[in-house]
């Protein structure tokens, strides 16, 4: 599995247990369309997180975390604790973090 940004999503996704596709890009606003989307799926395919398709128009899909994706948690609130810390020492705002 290829190094995601999950970090920016995991505040959501812990707060709220389904997130519609416009939801993820306000987390990650930084992020195309186009690269969202095959995160997303690449996700999917690894197991981490589940897709729901709704038959309406406009298309309505939503995006949960699964058990496996809920057993990375630990390990990114870590490397996001870690990676404020380093800010902090650099002088930089941690504050929104």
């Amino acid at each position: 599995m290829r190094w995601r940004n999950l970090e920016d999503a995991y505040p959501l996704a812990a707060e709220r247990p389904c997130l519609p596709l416009w939801g993820t890009k306000e987390v990650i606003a930084h992020i195309s369309d186009k690269m969202l989307t095959s995160q997303l799926r690449e996700l999917e395919a690894d197991g981490f997180i589940s897709r729901k398709v709704y038959a309406v128009v406009p298309p309505k899909t939503e995006y949960s975390i699964t058990e496996k994706g809920k057993t990375t948690i630990p390990i990114i609130n870590t490397i996001r604790d870690y990676g404020i810390e380093l800010m902090a020492q650099e002088g930089l705002n941690v504050e929104k973090y």
